[in-house]
């Protein structure tokens, strides 16, 4: 039977005490697996064509990944450290301030291509 009120169909789910609000896995997830396939996509079809870690078609995007890697984990762990000690006396559910959850999906896509990067390395001697 179809609901009688379509904003309800719309709506967010409402959390419940049992469900915790979303952390840094639930929020990140998806796009390390995303972050992983795009990486895993590109550097095998710059393997396909030959490319090897010298180049700059790899060494720019992986490199420059690297740099980023670093400045942005230091930038997220003290991001969801500051949020975990600000709502961790709070008995009700506080949801993931918009911002931290577009820069943890973010960080997740950087850490996915990264890891595909890293694997990628390691296979090739």
């Amino acid at each position: 039977m179809r609901d009688a009120d379509p904003a309800a169909r719309t709506a967010l789910r409402p959390t419940t005490d049992d469900e915790p609000p979303a952390g840094f896995w639930r929020t990140a997830r998806w796009m390390l697996v995303l972050g992983a396939v795009v990486g895993a996509a590109y550097l095998g079809t710059c393997s396909a064509r030959g490319l090897t870690l010298d180049d700059a078609a790899v060494f720019l995007p992986v490199g420059i990944g690297g740099m980023a890697l670093g400045v942005s984990t230091v930038a997220t762990v003290v991001a969801w450290v500051v949020r975990y000690a600000t709502t961790r006396r709070r008995t009700d559910a506080v949801p993931v301030p918009g911002a931290l959850r577009a820069w943890t999906r973010v960080y997740g896509l950087l850490l996915g291509f990264m890891v595909a990067a890293f694997v990628w390395g390691g296979a090739q001697g």
